[in-house]
């Protein structure tokens, strides 16, 4: 028996990178396609809806699934039926999937239906159009074309509003798809019958439920009942979509005035509100990339992401032409906020503030565009060359000999007078000796304005006046005449200092100022690569130019060169996937990192796309704390790839996180797609593979390339003996004392738990039930079962001492009822549970101290690491470096088991031919001392005292310190057993040292870990 837990990367930068780049991934570990083809799953196709609900972030952590109360409900205890799967209690994670006359609630656990409501006149799902549909604290919520209907798990209840009031049905869960009477109750009237989305959020214990409607937006406090009405200024504003903070702020889409308002602190609110505190729009500030209108796109935010104010949240806003990123700054600087623009041609730099200009210089032909929403385009002037390969995707290159350059008239909207304004872009220029060339100018005849060039030996220069004699001049301290792309903002705050920034640092300034008068000058032009004479043409490459009327912080500038850069390394695309910008889903990480887009133009042109936001650090320290590929489209779904989407046609995605794993749902108009993803980490220059798939049953999948699973296959099966099916109603006998002989065992479907569990239908007898009795042997004959063990009131067991050992199990039930009456054993059931065997690979914190089998000395880890990578970062030379990782295996086998590791090459980097780091000189059979070594290396030691008597022993690794070997491509024992069941932990530590004679690169190998049973 075989488990091969996977590759992780060992990843080091040596000096001469300014990084090292890091990527967040979701390895899918468990798919499964939901649609109506014959009848599987769904009722219709077409899907309207979904949403990815995650029970642990219920105020009860979900305890309301399964207890004392919830088995006392109608839904618990319903039957197994076309519209009910067999688990009782509700899933701790489901996918609500809202089509156009269902709502179906999967499992997503197991990929498979749970329960279903259809729609129908009287029905808790009504005959309609639906739109919205969203979960919290065992309600679920949906919003349909006559009402709002509120689904209570809990009360096992449902009710709904609509413009004549509430109205509730004395009906149960399990009644959902019968024509209930529904009757009037307490509480307000939202403000119209037709509901487009619903949002729910809990504010000091209270539950509040935003509404948007064809006439307004209601919010509902669902502990007094009453409501109140948000619109602009007219009532009957037509609201699309809605979302409610938990702390009370609320936004929604206006399709009536066409933008997005918003309103603060709504818990305090009395009374209906008519002024928004603040609205977006394509014309303000920051600018919406379209605006909203009748076709509804989605909105979506993360609680207080915001890189502008850290307490303040991050807006996605789907519109036609793609999707708006907006970095909300607080009230009342809302307009020194910022905006990122994601299309399927290009993603834009970070737009903070009042932008003038933005220049993505993507464009195939004709003006380059500005992507400001200022319509300020550049004009191309003596044919410039594009798409050439630049920081985020395409730029352009400008040649001196053919005098080209990008040029635009006179307009007032880069008139900043005495104000202030910043400038910023990337750059590529291979050489200045034979003459200083002009980035950018805008000055007049007069030469009052600004200007930026590279003089003649390589520094950049920045220079402002305000009368064309005297400057304020900042000169760069290093020449970036290398040929390499560099990143330049050029900061003027008048009274204050001109700063030069150079690759997201401080590279000069000028605080003794002479200018303090305007710089507008007298219809000045820009001109991008030469000078206002004529002369002074630029030779190289340029991307992402961007001008704004805004004084850059210096945090600010530092996030857009890590930004930039890490999208300028990114392997992926700087766009999204597919041939139409229509952004009809999205979905995002809690921590605004990672954004789901799913795209849609009714013509199979859709997709998935994955996009990376990314966090940066802090510069003053220059260090990153997690810069992502950001700003790339680093994994795509489409109907070809693995997993598959139904349809490329997307109408929705929902994802939510726990536990290190992601659940995410797709919707598109031919069924839906459900992924459980692990969040994994993985060097950005490893190609993506999916692997550990599990199919609908749960089994790992045999074609898996890369298992994650907890085990080779099912962990159990079950069979009654006395019955080939498992229906849940074997009959019973009874006694002459009326007492139930027990029911049959019934068959449990693999759990994730562990240990087997066994389930059986509670029995009904007159007197009361009070509990059960259950037996277990390992033969058929009653004599040889254990004592019986007395399990009180449940239908479910687990015992896991029993089955410690795979093999195969006998089990009998009785009951005892209130007044002491015992029935007679009942029929016997095998369980088998099969040999299974779990591996885990875990990350270990830096600064994790005592690490190592040494007696006197041991290891304390410097960085962090994870299960998938180890980053060193930029190595120290002459320093080691030490990380670590720990290594869990369980398993159910009487034999033992030995984990082995080796990597498939030494570190390598391919950025200066193919130099390596190479492994620490000792055997893993005769470990040694670490060592420095003239190139340098990297070893590795395990903690294991108890390895095979190979080499010099069980304990080789152990001395006074720590002793290592060096990996190689044959498997090396780092984790040894002689006998189980066993549950074992090992921790393997890794130390890299590097001396001044290595090149500068990026190193990096695979290691891969296997597990290997015994038996």
């Amino acid at each position: 028996m075989r488990l091969r837990s996977g590759l992780f990367t060992l990843l080091a930068c040596l000096a001469g990178l300014v990084l090292c780049q890091q990527a967040s991934a979701a390895e899918v570990m468990s798919t499964g396609t939901f649609d109506a083809d014959g009848a599987q799953f769904l009722v219709s196709d077409a899907v309207q809806d979904v949403f990815a609900y995650n029970t642990f972030l219920d105020s009860d952590g979900g305890a309301w699934r399964k207890d004392l109360n919830a088995q006392d409900q109608s839904w618990y205890t319903e039957k197994v039926k076309l519209t009910r799967g067999n688990r009782d209690d509700f899933p701790v994670h489901a996918y609500l999937i809202l089509t156009d006359s269902s709502l179906e609630i999967i499992d997503a656990e197991e990929q498979k239906l749970w329960m279903r409501f259809t729609e129908g006149a009287g029905h808790m799902l009504p005959a309609g159009d639906h739109y919205a549909v969203t979960a919290l604290n065992g309600k679920i919520y949906v919003a349909s074309n006559t009402r709002l209907t509120v689904i209570d798990f809990i009360h096992d209840s449902a009710s709904y509003y609509d413009a004549g009031g509430v109205n509730a049905t004395t009906g149960t869960i399990q009644d959902r798809n019968e024509v209930l009477t529904w009757t009037g109750a307490a509480g307000d009237t939202v403000a119209d019958s037709v509901v487009n989305d619903v949002s729910v959020t809990v504010m000091d214990g209270v539950t509040y439920v935003a509404v948007a409607t064809e006439s307004g937006v209601s919010l509902l406090n669902e502990t007094t009942g009453d409501v109140n009405d948000y619109y602009d200024v007219a009532s009957n504003d037509d609201t699309n979509e809605v979302v409610l903070m938990a702390d009370g702020t609320l936004y929604y889409t206006n399709e009536s005035d066409g933008d997005l308002e918003v309103y603060y602190s709504i818990e305090n609110d009395v009374g209906d509100q008519n002024t928004p505190d603040f609205e977006y729009d394509t014309a303000t500030t920051p600018a919406l990339l379209a605006n909203p209108g009748a076709t509804r796109y989605p909105l979506i935010a993360t609680y207080q992401t915001s890189n502008i104010d850290a307490t303040r949240h991050t807006l996605y806003i789907g519109s036609a032409f793609g999707v708006t990123v907006l970095q909300e700054n607080a009230s009342p600087n809302e307009s020194n906020g910022s905006v990122k623009y994601m299309t399927n041609a290009y993603i834009t730099e970070e737009m903070i503030g009042d932008v003038r200009g933005m220049w993505t210089l993507e464009d195939d032909a004709g003006d380059f565009q500005d992507r400001s929403k200022n319509n300020n385009d550049l004009l191309d002037m003596n044919t410039v060359l594009r798409n050439v390969p630049a920081v985020r995707g395409e730029g352009i290159t400008l040649s001196s000999g053919s005098q080209e350059y990008l040029h635009m008239d006179y307009n007032s909207d880069f008139d900043f007078g005495t104000g202030s304004f910043s400038q910023s872009g990337w750059f590529s220029h291979p050489d200045t000796s034979g003459g200083q060339v002009s980035l950018t100018d805008r000055t007049d005849g007069s030469e009052i304005g600004w200007q930026l060039y590279l003089n003649t030996t390589g520094e950049l220069v920045g220079r402002v006046s305000d009368d064309g004699t005297n400057w304020d001049t900042v000169t760069g301290a290093d020449s970036v005449d290398d040929d390499a792309w560099h990143q330049f903002t050029l900061v003027w705050e008048p009274g204050a200092a001109l700063t030069l920034y150079v690759d997201g640092l401080e590279s000069g300034q000028d605080a003794a100022l002479q200018t303090v008068g305007s710089i507008s000058g007298t219809t000045p032009v820009l001109d991008i690569g030469r000078d206002h004479d004529g002369s002074e043409y630029f030779d190289g490459d340029l991307d992402e130019l961007m001008i704004s009327a805004e004084a850059l912080t210096a945090q600010q500038i530092w996030d857009m060169y890590q930004k930039g850069n890490a999208a300028f390394d990114s392997l992926y695309d700087n766009y999204l996937s597919g041939s139409t910008t229509s952004a009809n889903g999205l979905a995002a990480l809690s921590d605004g990192r990672v954004l789901w887009t799913g795209t849609n133009d009714g013509a199979a042109g859709g997709a998935l796309s994955v996009v990376k936001i990314g966090e940066t650090g802090d510069y003053a320290t220059s260090t990153v704390k997690d810069i992502l590929n950001a700003d790339s489209t680093f994994l795509t779904y489409t109907t070809a790839t693995t997993p598959a989407l139904p349809s490329n046609n997307i109408t929705s995605v929902s994802m939510s996180r726990a536990q290190q794993r992601e659940f995410l749902v797709v919707g598109t108009d031919t069924g839906a797609l459900g992924m459980i993803s692990g969040y994994t980490w993985y060097s950005a220059s490893d190609s993506y593979t999916h692997g550990g798939i599990l199919d609908s049953g749960g089994k790992c999948s045999a074609s898996a390339t890369f298992q994650l699973c907890d085990s080779l296959g099912q962990v159990f099966t079950m069979t009654p003996m006395t019955s080939t099916s498992y229906s849940l109603y074997e009959g019973y006998e009874y006694d002459d004392r009326d007492a139930p002989v027990g029911p049959v065992l019934l068959v449990g479907s693999p759990t994730t738990e562990i240990a087997p569990q066994w389930q059986w239908e509670n029995v009904w007898d007159r007197n009361g039930v009070e509990g059960y009795y259950m037996r277990i042997g390992t033969t058929e004959n009653g004599e040889e079962f254990m004592a019986p063990r007395w399990l009180g009131f449940i239908h479910h067991f687990t015992q896991d001492p029993v089955f410690a050992y795979a093999g195969t199990y006998y089990a009998q039930l009785k009951v005892r009822d209130k007044v002491g009456n015992e029935g007679r054993w009942g029929p016997t059931t095998v369980l088998v549970v099969q040999p299974s065997m779990t591996f885990i690979v875990e990350g270990v914190s830096a600064g994790t101290p005592d690490l190592g089998s040494g007696s006197s000395e041991k290891e304390t880890t410097d960085i962090d690491s994870w299960s998938a990578v180890i980053d060193f970062g930029t190595l120290p030379v002459n320093e080691p470096v030490v990380a670590a990782q720990k290594l869990i295996l369980t398993m159910n086998l009487g034999e033992g088991y030995v984990v082995t590791a080796q990597h498939d090459q030494p570190m390598w980097a391919a950025s200066n031919d193919q130099d390596v780091i190479s492994p620490f000189a000792a055997t893993n059979l005769v470990p040694e001392y670490w060592s420095a070594a003239p190139l340098g290396h990297i070893g590795y030691h395990t903690d294991d005292v108890t390895l095979s008597s190979v080499g010099n022993g069980p304990a080789r690794f152990r001395g006074t310190a720590d002793k290592f070997a060096g990996l190689s491509t044959v498997p090396q024992e780092v984790m040894y057993g002689d006998t189980g069941p066993t549950s074992d932990t090992a921790f393997v530590v890794y130390k890299i040292q590097i001396s001044p004679t290595i090149l500068p690169g990026r190193y990096h190998n695979q290691v891969t870990y296997i597990a290997t049973a015994t038996f």
